[in-house]
């Protein structure tokens, strides 16, 4: 029987506009997610809310904004899930970033406040050695896990940090004063980003990361395998590159033939990993047979995250790649 993958996305590393025969399968590449694939991602994300996968989640969002120009400046956004908060991205802008002290810190301060009034048990964030490890270690975050780095600084790595009862305990009144003054502003809390806040805050993130690493690109590039099977899809891996590394964030299946179509696709994965020089996979998941599948995969259990309501347990999950010819 024919499988048909594609993998679409960008990469730092050789042109990968080609076609390749592996097996029965027929892999192809281009830039764009098809709108196929998203559907099936999102089937299977609301398969998951009705069976209470996810417990109590929700998306958040703050703008940091400039009264008298009337423009976004920053934003703090994430999720709450099993009675916690994920900060997933902070990001002052370049107008105003080192220049009116304390915007960061008050960006922290209203999410970490809005999880307090919640009852969340606690936040937690991801962040590198480059951008704000001891910024949030001052603001009540605690370290949980360290990975190394995979670049050409060793002294450059990842970080996840934890803030139980999502505690704000830093002094921010004396640097308000000038924040007022420069009329900067955070908004009440919003549910969804639009397409315009989403496209600043990827700007200033790049912006950010490379003034931060001169000596290696920004290695960040989203990427999308799909799996096809007499014209109909199958399943879905999702994931992007990152610093000589590549994130899995979703590898979804049908349920027909499951642990089969997962091999398959997960040996895609691995190809495209190799293919674009990558030294590292790694993937978070709550799901316990996910983590038992990918532990079979060759994949190392760095930590386990407790604390969430429902018993529920997170998984970070990594595997080493040793390729001659990497890009990093």
């Amino acid at each position: 029987m024919l499988f048909t993958l594609f993998v679409s996305g960008k990469t730092t590393g050789p042109n990968i506009k080609e076609i390749f025969k592996l097996s029965d399968f027929t892999v192809k590449t281009n830039f764009k997610t098809s709108e196929k694939a998203k559907q099936f991602i999102e089937n299977n994300k609301a398969f998951n809310k009705r069976i209470g996968y996810y417990g109590d989640f929700e998306t958040f969002l703050f703008r940091l904004i400039d009264t008298k120009e009337n423009s976004i400046e920053g934003a703090i956004n994430g999720r709450i899930i099993h009675n916690t908060m994920h900060i997933k991205q902070l990001i002052v802008g370049q107008k105003y970033r080192g220049k009116v002290k304390g915007l960061g810190t008050l960006l922290i301060k209203t999410a970490l406040e809005y999880g307090k009034n919640k009852k969340l048990a606690f936040a937690h964030l991801e962040t590198m050695e480059f951008q704000a490890p001891g910024f949030y270690k001052a603001l009540g975050f605690d370290y949980e896990f360290q990975r190394k780095n995979l670049g050409k600084n060793e002294d450059q790595h990842f970080y996840y940090m934890r803030n139980d009862g999502c505690m704000f305990t830093y002094d921010l009144e004396t640097k308000m004063e000038n924040i007022r003054k420069n009329n900067l502003v955070v908004t009440k809390v919003e549910h969804e980003i639009s397409k315009e806040l989403d496209i600043y805050i990827k700007r200033e993130f790049q912006k950010h990361s490379e003034s931060k690493v001169i000596d290696q690109p920004v290695d960040i590039a989203p990427f999308c395998i799909t799996l096809e099977q007499d014209g109909k899809l199958v399943g879905v891996a999702t994931g992007k590159t990152f610093y000589g590394g590549l994130h899995i964030k979703e590898l979804i299946v049908a349920q027909e033939s499951e642990q089969e179509l997962l091999l398959r696709l997960f040996g895609e994965v691995l190809s495209y990993a190799s293919h674009t020089k990558r030294s590292l996979l790694f993937i978070d998941t709550w799901n316990k047979a996910a983590k038992d599948f990918y532990v079979k995969q060759g994949f190392t259990l760095g930590f386990t995250r407790d604390g969430y309501s429902n018993g529920a347990h997170y998984y970070y999950l990594t595997r080493y790649l040793k390729y001659k010819n990497s890009v990093f």
